[in-house]
């Protein structure tokens, strides 16, 4: 009995494009206001890793969900999060 998963490539790449924000978002966490800053110095940092931590675990997710190989999803999100970059540094 075959149980393996499969999930169409549109929920796919949504997946890789919430994983690749995610990824993104860790390298540029939003900036804190004053207020935050004086409560949380590490602000950015909790941010980052929050962020972080959200994309590793849903490529474990998704890796579990498809099978798919986590060296290949984390490289689609990667490239769909330097497009990103590249994107946003342009506008």
């Amino acid at each position: 009995m075959n149980t393996e998963v499969t999930i169409p490539d549109v929920l796919y790449n949504e997946v890789i494009d919430y994983l690749a924000e995610e990824l993104y978002s860790s390298w540029h966490p939003e900036k804190p206001d004053g207020c935050e800053l004086a409560l949380n110095p590490g602000y950015e940092r909790d941010k980052m890793l929050e962020h972080y931590g959200n994309y590793t675990g849903g490529v474990d997710v998704l890796n579990i969900i498809t099978g798919a190989m986590i060296h290949d999803i984390e490289a689609d999100a990667w490239a769909l999060a330097r497009r990103y970059e590249k994107d946003r540094e342009i506008s």
